[in-house]
C-alpha cells in the first residue's frame, strides 16, 4: 500500500520489485548455500548481511528523499540477496560443528527463533511505522541489522566438522583409554 500511495507506483511496478526481490533471494540461497558448503558459513554470513545492510540503507535513504525507478529496483534487488544469503549461512552456521546426532535438535532450536524473530520483527516494525512512519521504519530496521551483524561477527567462531579420519582417531584413542583403565 506504501508503494502505491507514497511512491505512486502501479501494480504493474510493484510486481516487478517483488519479482526482482525474490529471484535475488533464490539465486542467493543457492549460490551461498554452495559457498557455506566450500568455505564455512562465516565469510557467506558476513557478506549477506553487509549486502542486506546496504540494500536496507539504500530503501531508508531512498525514503527520506525522493524514490526513483532504478534505485527501487536496487535496493529490492539488495535486500533479496541479504535475505536469501542470510538463510543457507545461518542454518549452516548453527549446526556447523555440531555432533551429528544433536543436528536435528539444535536446528529445530534455531528455526524457532528465526520464526520468533519474524514475529517480533513483524510487531516492532508495526509499532514503529504508528509511532515514527515508514522513514523511521527502515532506519530502525537498518540499525537493528547492523547491531545483529556486529554481534554475530564478534561472538561467531567457526569450528569445522571432523573428518571421518579425525573421528575415527578420537574414537579409537577413546577405546584405548577405557581398556587401561580397566
Amino acid at each position: 500500500i506504501w508503494c502505491q500511495v507514497e511512491a505512486g507506483l502501479s501494480s504493474v511496478a510493484i510486481s516487478w520489485v517483488e519479482a526482482l526481490h525474490t529471484t535475488g533471494k533464490v539465486i542467493a540461497m543457492v549460490a551461498i548455500g554452495y559457498l557455506c558448503d566450500v568455505k564455512g558459513p562465516r565469510l557467506p554470513l558476513i557478506v549477506a548481511f553487509c549486502i542486506l545492510l546496504g540494500g536496507l540503507g539504500l530503501l531508508s535513504y531512498q525514503v527520506r528523499s525522493s524514490l526513483s525507478w532504478p534505485m527501487l529496483l536496487t535496493s529490492a534487488i539488495a535486500i533479496g540477496v541479504g535475505v536469501g544469503a542470510a538463510f543457507p549461512a545461518l542454518a549452516a552456521a548453527c549446526c556447523f560443528g555440531v555432533p551429528e546426532h544433536r543436528r536435528a535438535s539444535t536446528y529445530g532450536a534455531y528455526r524457532m527463533w528465526r520464526d520468533l524473530g519474524y514475529a517480533a520483527g513483524g510487531l516492532s516494525s508495526r509499532w514503529f511505522q504508528a509511532h515514527g512512519g515508514f522513514a523511521a521504519t527502515t532506519s530502525t530496521m537498518t540499525i537493528w541489522t547492523a547491531l545483529v551483524l556486529a554481534v554475530i561477527t564478534a561472538r561467531f567462531k567457526v569450528r569445522r566438522p571432523a573428518s571421518e579420519a579425525e573421528v575415527s582417531l578420537s574414537q579409537s584413542l577413546d577405546e584405548l583409554e577405557a581398556d587401561g583403565d580397566g
